[in-house]
């Protein structure tokens, strides 16, 4: 895990959070801060964000349509709280 600690806080909160969570790519993107607790250290899950090359971006239900809660380990809760001190709107982008 030292290897990962040279990257940029976002990309090792994005691997981070795939490993830790195992919630699909497009999941993972279309996360925005409202779906996280960090009282309770889960993750709402319930839509996608997809990227179509000629029409933009789109978000929409999960693969399954399924809306789930996530708990994440410690150390990704650490670096999405980071994250979400840099300001972003998504929480992963």
């Amino acid at each position: 895990m030292a290897e990962i600690s040279k990257y940029p806080i976002q990309e090792q909160a994005i691997v981070l959070s795939l490993l830790n969570t195992g919630v699909r790519r497009a999941e993972l993107a279309g996360l925005t801060w409202s779906d996280f607790n960090f009282r309770d250290c889960t993750v709402h899950v319930n839509k996608s964000l997809l990227v179509f090359k000629d029409f933009g971006y789109q978000h929409t239900t999960t693969k399954e349509s399924n809306d789930r809660y996530i708990d994440a380990a410690p150390s990704t809760w650490h670096l999405c709280s980071n994250a979400k001190n840099a300001g972003s709107r998504y929480a992963i982008s």
